[in-house]
């Protein structure tokens, strides 16, 4: 990954974390009630807290397994983009910047 897709890549994540936590949250960083309702509820849906391996009358069942682990993800992606902080997005630009020295 080159240099500019690699800032360009940590500026789309400074702006979805931004989107994400105006959905989400509240101005003290806390969800808001809505957010609350619809975390919970995601969470609940996407197994966000729950192991994605299904089974039935003849055991695993594969392709129900793959769509829970595909809705965790989902899940997760939320998550993360909620919890990222400026530290973590600082250290990804730094990080593009000293590997595209180090190519030169």
């Amino acid at each position: 990954m080159g240099l500019k897709s690699a800032i360009a890549r940590v500026r789309r994540l400074r702006e979805l974390r931004g989107a994400y936590r105006r959905v989400f949250l509240g101005q003290d960083g806390k969800p808001t009630e809505d957010g609350r309702i619809v975390l919970a509820e995601l969470r609940y849906f996407c197994h966000g807290d729950r192991p994605t391996l299904k089974t039935n009358m003849s055991g695993i069942d594969a392709h129900a397994s793959i769509a829970a682990a595909a809705r965790q993800e989902v899940f997760f992606r939320i998550s993360k983009a909620l919890n990222l902080d400026d530290g973590d997005l600082d250290r990804m630009e730094r990080l593009a910047y000293s590997s595209d020295k180090g190519a030169e």
